[in-house]
Formats: C-alpha cells, structure tokens, sequence
C-alpha cells in the first residue's frame, strides 16, 4: 500500500484495473475486507469501473467470514451499477447462506440466478446438496438435484456422495446404498470417498457384516483403502466387541 502512494503521489504514475484487481485480492486474503471495499470504491476517482471479478472476490471474502448481509448489500451494490453478477458471484452467496442456515434465502438465490440465465454448475449445485444433506434435509437436497438434472447439468461422483452422506446421517442405509449402487447406472464410478461415507454409516448402525463386505469390494474396484477406511472399520469393530475379524 506504501508503494501504491509512492507511485501516484510522487511519480504521478496512476493504477489501473490490474493494479486494483490485484490489491483487493490481496487485502481480502489477509481478511482486511474494510479496506478492499474502501478501494473499490475509490476507483472512481481515477475513472475506472469495478469488475465482477473485484466484487466477487469481496463477497466471496464476506461470506466466508460469515459477513452474509454485507455480502447481500454489495450484490445489491453491483446490481445499481449495472454489473451483472456471475455463477461465482452467486455460488459464494449461496455457501454462505447455507452456512448461515438461511435455506430458503439459499434455495431463492438459486432461482434468481436461474431466472437471470446465469447457469449453477456441477460445483454450485453439488455445494448446496451438500450443505443440505449435513442438516439432515435430503428430501430438499433431492429437489436440488432434481432441478440440476432438468437444466441438463450433470451431476458428479461428488454431488452424489454428498447425498449418500445425508442419508447416511439420517440412518436411511437402504436409500444410501440405492444410490450408491445406482452409480454405475449413471455412469459414474464409486470413488474412495463414496466406500469411506457407506462404510461409516453401516459401522454407526452396528451393521459390520455390511461393511466388511463393502471394504473387501475395494481392492476389487481398483481402489485403495484410506487410513479414514481403518480407522472407521477399527471402530465399528470395537464398538460391537469383535477383536479377532
């Protein structure tokens, strides 16, 4: 910031958008957001017109550090100067409104974005599935992927862990492994993290016969067992008494 004076005061030398793109990302790393918003707006008098880029990266920065009503103003702030937000813009509002648990503002984000025909990706629409299903709401996060599915965005091996986990964390071990094994249907291959999240919920269900033949599968899926994948079996084991399998 020394410098930056030093070089429009003493040599006369004026910043441009590079110039304030890279500073406002640089105090919003070091969580100075105050300063980073005082920037942006100090660009007009040098003439320059903030980027969706700037104000993205400060929203970002906001919700973040849990600052959602901030955030929500300065999209508003973007809006009244005819900057158009993008699917980054609202994929950092919508995680943090889900971490602020305001579903509903989270699921209206969403359509508003869908309506302004800028398009969720598999990274937006996997994010609020995942959010949803850690607080136990799966019939909402099957809507969300309802809607994925029907805007022909195609969901990943990670949008479909997130709702294994959910059922997973409601004790639902039948619609778990539906949907695990409805992978391959899809194209799709269980990962490592998919045979981590179903072993976990069969050992928390005191079901160790399930898991074990999930964690012998593993070798034969060209996968590899995690120290998650021990750990997990380790205590699912001990909690039912079995020390000798």
């Amino acid at each position: 910031m020394k410098l930056f004076g030093m070089l429009m005061e003493k040599e006369d030398i004026e910043p441009n958008e590079s110039t304030y793109s890279t500073f406002i990302k640089g105090l919003c790393k070091i969580g100075d957001i105050t300063k980073a918003v005082q920037l942006l707006r100090s660009m007009e008098k040098w003439n320059y017109r903030p980027t969706v880029v700037m104000y993205s990266t400060i929203i970002d920065s906001l919700c973040k550090d849990g600052n959602i009503d901030d955030a929500l103003s300065l999209l508003s702030e973007m809006r009244g100067s005819h900057i158009v937000p993008d699917v980054v813009t609202y994929t950092s509002l919508i995680h943090g409104l889900c971490i602020s648990e305001r579903w509903e503002d989270a699921t209206r984000m969403l359509k508003d974005m869908i309506e302004l025909n800028i398009f969720p990706d598999v990274v937006t629409f996997s994010m609020l599935v995942d959010s949803l299903c850690k607080e136990r709401r799966t019939e909402d996060a099957e809507g969300i992927l309802g809607i994925m599915i029907r805007r022909g965005e195609k969901p990943n091996v990670i949008t479909y862990n997130a709702l294994i986990d959910g059922y997973c964390l409601q004790g639902q071990m039948k619609k778990a492994k539906e949907v695990f094994n409805s992978l391959v249907d899809k194209g799709l291959e269980p990962d490592i993290r998919s045979y981590n999240i179903l072993i976990n919920g069969f050992c928390n269900k005191m079901n160790l016969d399930e898991a074990m033949d999930l964690f012998r599968e593993i070798p034969c899926k060209g996968l590899k067992p995690a120290t998650e994948t021990y750990n997990t079996l380790l205590k699912g084991l001990l909690e039912v008494g079995n020390v000798i399998q």
